[in-house]
């Protein structure tokens, strides 16, 4: 294993190096007009211009209002109940007769005599006994709720990122050591083993001792990974680039491919090429880039290379990569 990892290393440093001082070695770009206006009239095919806690349950409003309906009807029903008894009670008192008794002394002494009245069906008095109110008290279940299994994350610097984290987010900046210097941005979404989108957007400028040009070029491309096995991914793609420059902008089909391949734990060899048009003129991308990966990013270390109907332009570059 020790000897595969060493053996990927010295491969990618090889490649880099050579691409680095075929580049330096390079002197046929050092004739004066300038190299983008030679792209640009390629391009153009004319000459220069001038990212809660438990509760106890309560009850709903319809729950309460039932509630209330049911022991206002009760009261009702009790009053109704009430008065009623107490109405019969009154009627048997109204009709009760009275019968007299007349009682009289012995014949030999005369005493007055007495009229005692007697109401033989009086009813026994009413009593109504009314209870106190009951206290009624609500019994609240509470359930144990089950604490939420919480999945982190968080990748380590020590578990598989290769595997999981396959978009990634890239910035760069560059030189060839001859008047053009070169920035730009990337964005790649790709799925495992899926769809993908992959966007870039560079601006290349020049400057010389009588003169100063600049371009930007672009491109967006629906992939596809075709490869994911082990340390290794691919993808293959299909879109549209453009150029845009002060003398107007052409666009064309783009042809993509893109690899990466993890040398170490920590360094990763990427490779990315482009074929296409642009306006009348072929147009070819290449790229290769060495990543070191640390906790959260990637620093990068690598050479790009373009060529516009036959006018090339190379530089090297650095830059950050956030992976997710």
């Amino acid at each position: 294993m020790v000897n595969s990892t060493a053996s990927r290393f010295v491969v990618s440093l090889a490649v880099t190096l050579l691409v680095f001082g075929t580049l330096l070695a390079d002197s046929s770009f050092a004739q004066s007009g300038g190299k983008l206006r030679r792209a640009k009239t390629a391009v153009h095919d004319k000459p220069a211009p001038e990212s809660k806690p438990n509760r106890k349950k309560l009850p709903s409003r319809e729950e309460r209002h039932k509630n209330e309906s049911d022991q206002h009807d009760s009261r009702d029903d009790r009053d109704d109940k009430r008065n009623s008894r107490r109405n019969r009670n009154r009627g048997r008192q109204h009709d009760a007769g009275f019968r007299f008794f007349l009682n009289s002394a012995p014949s030999r002494a005369y005493l007055p005599t007495r009229v005692v009245a007697c109401s033989l069906d009086a009813p026994a008095p009413l009593i109504v006994h009314q209870a106190p109110p009951q206290t009624v008290y609500e019994t609240v279940v509470i359930e144990p709720v089950e604490s939420p299994i919480v999945v982190s994350d968080s990748h380590e610097i020590g578990n598989d990122w290769f595997d999981f984290e396959t978009s990634k987010f890239w910035a760069v900046v560059g030189s060839d050591f001859d008047g053009i210097t070169a920035g730009g941005l990337g964005l790649l979404l790709q799925a495992p083993g899926s769809f993908g989108l992959d966007s870039s957007v560079m601006m290349l400028r020049e400057s010389g001792v009588d003169y100063r040009d600049h371009l930007w070029l672009g491109d967006v491309n629906l992939v596809y990974e075709v490869l994911s096995r082990g340390d290794i991914r691919g993808r293959v793609g299909l879109g549209v680039n453009w150029l845009s420059d002060s003398w107007g902008a052409e666009s064309g089909l783009n042809l993509t491919a893109g690899v990466d391949m993890r040398l170490t734990h920590r360094l990763t060899l990427s490779a990315e090429g482009d074929f296409g048009n642009l306006g009348d003129a072929d147009f070819l991308h290449g790229r290769v880039n060495l990543a070191r990966r640390f906790e959260s990013c990637e620093l990068m270390l690598g050479v790009d290379h373009y060529n516009f109907g036959g006018a090339e332009v190379n530089s090297v570059y650095t830059g950050v990569q956030l992976r997710f």
